[in-house]
Order: structure tokens, then sequence, then C-alpha cells
């Protein structure tokens, strides 16, 4: 046999061999999607799961009904929004926009699996929950998302101009779909809710908002920072039944979204009427004294001031009335009110320094403007042996060069011919 023969032998024997002792590999089957309830929808960039809620505009969420929504004046909306503008912003054509994502803290690898949207359509109110069941369909689910946003001028959202927009910007740029949501009005009710409420609750996040003026109460919600794992456990063991609680969590933020802007509408009906909090009056003042609004913000700031509040919160109220008495040049009611807080000041140099001021400049009295500015630096000599230092070391800075400024312009005037 010659050496090509016996060379075709072995690689014939060894094949032979290897065909023998190899090991046959079963094909790995994907658990088939069981997701109840949804609409699955075939598209270009591939399949979208999403499911619908529609509720009638008389269904009542807590102490309001969603037709409220609606009936609620342009005006509001940029009240809210503190910007004129967008008193054009159509509630009817906007999307009320939530998300449950894989990640509490952000950032490029961090998905929305679910991207809510509530909007009016036909007379009702429909909540749209988009579902991503693993991370291919993230891209359809995207442009279905996008296409729907097409159909609409605006956005409402809870934190959605720091986290939900955002990150779906992101996720759609990284699935190279382009979208132009800075075209957009988009108000963000977690800023018009502190700024409602700050003063008056422990807690300005949705669910606290809904429980202490929507009188909405959850039952068996799920915490936020469990949402990622119960997505994670579905991605693992496709497992649905389990993220029903995540796909309700959703549903009641988009609602509470949308009854809490008629509920902000009815808290501006009630402090007309004088049924409101002190420390809610002191927030509206407030508002209305950052919009320029004097005259309402006085009338609010002095309704607080009446109210029963603490020292403190009196003696902040006291000074943003002076503050605007000031601007105003009303200046004896602003000194009255000066006087006043410095009379209850222990270790507040604020009341001290303004009437330095005005004795200084207003009065042409350097004599009582260096007396109250050596009551303001014994306040701050307080603070440091109190063990204040970051505010010692900055109050007494800029009293000394007043005291020292005070002091030249009172030679000055010693020297001057009687």
């Amino acid at each position: 046999m010659d050496i090509k023969a016996k060379l075709a032998l072995l690689k014939k024997t060894a094949e032979n061999v290897d065909k023998k002792h190899q090991k046959k590999k079963k094909p790995v089957e994907k658990p088939a999607l069981v997701l109840p309830d949804f609409i699955e929808e075939e598209t270009p960039e591939g399949t979208v799961y999403y499911r619908e809620t529609s509720f009638p505009l008389r269904h009542r969420h807590g102490s309001l009904f969603l037709y409220e929504i609606f009936d609620s004046p342009p005006e509001i909306l940029a009240f809210l929004a503190t910007d004129e503008n967008y008193g054009e912003m159509d509630l009817k054509k906007t999307l009320f926009v939530d998300t449950e994502t894989t990640g509490l803290a952000g950032g490029s690898g961090t998905c929305a699996f679910l991207t809510g949207a509530g909007f009016l359509r036909d007379g009702n109110f429909v909540v749209r929950q988009y579902f991503m069941p693993d991370y291919m369909y993230e891209n359809a689910m995207l442009a279905h998302f996008l296409n729907l946003v097409k159909e609409h001028t605006g956005f409402v959202s809870f934190n959605g101009k720091s986290y939900d927009l955002p990150l779906i910007k992101t996720r759609m740029a990284m699935n190279r779909l382009r979208c132009d949501f800075d075209d957009y009005f988009h108000l963000d009710l977690l800023h018009s809710g502190r700024r409602f409420w700050k003063k008056t609750l422990d807690s300005c996040s949705l669910t606290s908002l809904e429980t202490s003026v929507l009188d909405f109460k959850r039952e068996d919600d799920v915490p936020g920072y469990l949402i990622p794992d119960l997505f994670f456990q579905y991605i693992r063991n496709k497992d649905f039944q389990p993220l029903d609680i995540v796909f309700q969590h959703n549903l009641f933020d988009i609602v509470s979204m949308a009854v809490l802007i008629a509920r902000m509408w009815s808290h501006l009906e009630l402090a007309e009427c004088g049924n409101l909090c002190g420390t809610e009056y002191f927030s509206l003042g407030r508002i209305y004294e950052i919009r320029g609004d004097e005259e309402k913000a006085l009338s609010f700031y002095q309704k607080a001031r009446n109210s029963q509040l603490p020292r403190h919160t009196k003696a902040k109220i006291t000074e943003n009335i002076a503050s605007i008495l000031k601007k105003r040049k009303d200046h004896s009611q602003a000194v009255q009110m000066w006087e006043e807080m410095a009379g209850e000041s222990e270790l507040d140099i604020t009341p001290f320094v303004e009437l330095a001021k005005y004795y200084e400049h207003t009065a042409k009295d350097i004599q009582k403007a260096i007396e109250y500015t050596d009551k303001a630096w014994e306040i701050t000599s307080r603070k440091r042996n109190a063990g204040f230092m970051s505010s010692y070391y900055a109050e007494s800075e800029a009293l000394k060069k007043r005291k020292e400024r005070l002091r030249k312009k009172l030679e000055k005037k010693s020297k001057q011919p009687s």
C-alpha cells in the first residue's frame, strides 16, 4: 500500500471515530411569551407588545374626576410651569409619560422595559403601556412609541425632565431613532408639587401627594427599588404574573399625574376663598412673588402671617413682605417689619443688616446705621461661640467691610463744617 492510500485510510478512520464519540447537542428552546391582555403588533422594526387601559372621563381617582383635568383653564399650565408660553399647551394633545426601568441610576446601560403614556382618545383617557419582553424588542417598542409622540404636542411627567425623557432620548439615539423632544412642551409636576407643598408636607413624592392632596391610597403597591429585580426575574423565567403589580404601579402614576393638575387648579381657587393652611399660603405667596405679582404675593403672605405658624417661619414671611415693600419704596412699612423681626431675632442678622442699609442709604443717619451693624456683629459673634463657623466667617467678613465704610463716612461727616 502506497503512502497516499495509507493517509486516506487514516483520515477516514479518524472521521469515523469522531462521529462515534461526538455528543449530539440538543437545540435550546426559548420559552414561549405569555403576555395576558397584550396587543401584539407586527411593525417594520419588529414585534411590539403593549396593553391599553381606557378610563371614561367620569372615572374618579381619589377625590377628583378625570374630566376635571380637561376643564382646567390654559393659564394654570403657565402658572405651574412658571412660563407664560405654556398657556398655549393643549392637554388634549399631551402625553402623560412615566417609565419603569432596569436600573434606578440611569445611564446608557439602563433601559425602560415599560413605557406608559396617557392621552385623550375618543372621549376617554387611555393609558398605553409598552412592554419590552426582551432586549431584542427595544428598537420596535421605541419606534412605535415615537410614532405616538408625533401625534401629540407636549409631555406631562413627574421628574421626567431629569430622568424619564432623557433616558428615552438616550435609548432612541442608541437605536438610531431621531427624536426632537426639545420642540415639545414639557410640564414636570415634581417642580410644581414642590413649589406648592414643600413647606407643608414632609415629602413631595407622587405617592405622598396622592395620599395628602388627592385622597388616593394605593393598595399592595410595589416599592420602586424592587422593580428592576422583578424585570430581571421575568427575563430568567418568563413568568409575567409578578410584573402585574409593576404595570399597576405605572398605571396609577400616570392617572395621578393627570388629576394632580386639576387638584393644583382647585388649590388656587381654594386660596381665594381662604380655605388653605398657613404654609400653603406662604408657598403661594412665594410663587406669586417669583412671577412678579406683588399684590397677590403680599395678600397671601399676610394670610400666612396671620396663621398659626412657628416663629422662624413667620420671621421668614415677614422678611419676604419687607423685601417687597423695600422694592416698592414703602420704607416706613418695611422698617416696621424689620424692627419687628429684630425684636424676635436670636441668630438671624438679616433685619439688622437691612435696617443698617436703610439708615445709611435712605435716612442718611450714619450713627444709627452703625448701631444696627454692631447689633448684627453681636449676633454673628454668638454664632461663632455656638459653633456655626461657616456662617460666622461669611457674615463677619461682610460686616467688617460695612463697619469700616460707615466709620469712614462718620469721620468725613464730622469734619464737615456745621
